[in-house]
């Protein structure tokens, strides 16, 4: 069976100088066929139905559209552009929610669809919402996401050592849970397996009291001249503090290497990469050394 491989699904379109709400949403979509083979250069059909209350609920808006897949197996629409079959995009109440997007394709170009998928919308466009509600009163709530970096080189043994702490967010609102993802590129000059454990730890009181997330790495190196090792480690958590008032984040990084001696940040480590593209010159090389990302996930 083909499979539909959804990345974005509500991205708001500006829609002139003007500050009106947007009627379109910005969709994107990667199709792979049975074998899990990028359909690519390739006019396809699709049919895309809002539906209200559930997965399975009423659709208030149906369309058809007729898009190409390009070298990447990526296509692009506008919900709210196509071929309209039923319902009025610019009618929707998106304030009476929540809201999933069905998509229905058909890789040869038709309306023989084979491939279905459907996601919910979890964060309805403002700017739609606002155009549909009777009394708007206050500002959307978009939550914190803040990225740190650590550029300084650090060594480590086969013991537990403290790496660098991360300046304090501020702001979290109660109930909130916290996203943590963290970036660590390193290296071990051990001649057998050498390998790297990173221990993340976080504080909701400015670094008085500390709650450590667990260990996790790997063991031996990703590339290998002669006795380097040399890897990358990359990990995603989700923390759920329940705390009842507002609250402040701090997360600091314990490492240990598993065998050899662990270096972080070091000179020959994969951080160091060509700054000549004009969008990232001055920025690229910081963020490829150890980074944090913080953010802020509504109850």
């Amino acid at each position: 069976m083909k499979k539909l491989f959804l990345f974005l699904t509500a991205l708001l379109l500006t829609t002139g100088a003007m500050a009106q709400a947007p009627e379109k949403m910005s969709y994107q979509a990667v199709i792979r066929d049975a074998s899990n083979a990028l359909v690519t250069n390739q006019d396809i059909g699709m049919q895309i139905s809002i539906l209200q209350g559930d997965a399975s609920g009423a659709a208030v808006y149906v369309e058809v559209q007729f898009p190409t897949t390009n070298a990447n197996g990526l296509v692009r629409l506008e919900i709210g552009a196509g071929i309209v079959i039923s319902g009025a995009f610019n009618a929707i109440d998106w304030s009476n929610g929540p809201y999933f997007i069905k998509t229905e394709t058909d890789p040869a170009g038709g309306t023989d669809y084979t491939i279905t998928g459907t996601s919910q919308l979890m964060s309805v466009p403002y700017a739609l919402h606002a155009q549909t509600a009777d009394n708007v009163t206050s500002t959307p709530y978009r939550g914190i996401m803040e990225v740190q970096t650590d550029l300084a080189t650090r060594t480590f043994g086969n013991s537990w050592g403290v790496g660098p702490t991360f300046a304090t967010v501020n702001g979290f609102k109660a109930g909130s849970k916290v996203k943590l993802s963290y970036h660590v590129p390193c290296r071990n000059n051990s001649a057998s397996w050498g390998g790297a454990y990173i221990e993340p730890q976080i504080s909701f009181d400015g670094g008085t009291s500390w709650n450590s997330l667990g260990s996790s790495g790997f063991d031996g190196g990703v590339m290998v001249r002669g006795d380097e090792a040399i890897g990358s480690y990359s990990n995603t958590l989700l923390v759920d503090p329940s705390l009842s008032s507002p609250f402040s984040v701090t997360v600091r990084l314990f490492y240990r290497s598993r065998d050899g001696t662990l270096t972080v940040n070091g000179s020959h480590d994969i951080n160091h990469v060509s700054e000549t593209a004009p969008l990232m010159s001055g920025i690229n090389g910081e963020q490829h050394y150890t980074k944090i990302i913080i953010e802020e996930i509504p109850d």
